[in-house]
């Protein structure tokens, strides 16, 4: 299966046969940079069109403050509004039922699908848990179910999509840890 984190970054970590796949194929795990629209937005990496710079929280932030222009003017200069407008503050926001951020957060969701279609594609994933901040969103898992039905995917091709539960979150952080934990260790630091 694949786990996807979705916070600041977009990030993800194959676990096949009970282990996290490692090698060249998956050496940084950074799916986010895996370029979805070739005339979208640029990217932090300075590509156009990246995953991250569509479904990311960073991405969202950045959507809310350009779309919202009672933001705008209470976050004139930008190294202010990035801490003011916060992932924190994106999450109770869009469960306020916010019309405006619902809109942009939909469109993450369908590029979080495009990408998790390209992935399963290319490795034949056919279980995917998403997790990271974008789960605290109490509709996102309606979205993402939506997106899948408009691009085509559903569980009848074999892939399923769940949302991890705070539970599955601190487990998979714990194992994430573990394996970061021995990767240093090997590394000698």
């Amino acid at each position: 299966f694949m786990y996807i984190d979705v916070s600041e970054q977009v990030r993800a970590a194959i676990v096949y046969d009970g282990q996290v796949a490692q090698g060249p194929l998956f050496q940084n795990n950074d799916i986010g940079h895996m370029i979805i629209d070739r005339n979208g937005p640029k990217c932090t990496c300075g590509r156009r069109g990246c995953l991250e710079a569509f479904a990311s929280m960073t991405a969202i932030i950045k959507k809310l403050v350009n779309k919202q222009s009672e933001l705008k003017a209470e976050v004139q200069n930008a190294e202010r509004s990035l801490k003011r407008v916060d992932s924190d503050y994106v999450i109770k926001r869009a469960n306020e039922d916010d019309g405006p951020i619902r809109e942009i957060i939909s469109e993450a969701a369908e590029a979080l699908c495009i990408g998790i279609l390209n992935f399963s594609s290319i490795f034949n994933i056919r279980n995917v848990v998403i997790g990271g901040k974008i789960r605290r969103i109490n509709y996102f898992a309606d979205l993402l179910l939506a997106a899948s039905n408009k691009f085509g995917f559903s569980e009848d091709m074999g892939i399923v999509v769940k949302m991890a539960t705070s539970a599955d979150e601190s487990i998979n952080m714990g194992n994430g840890a573990i394996v970061l934990n021995s990767f240093f260790d090997k590394m000698g630091g």
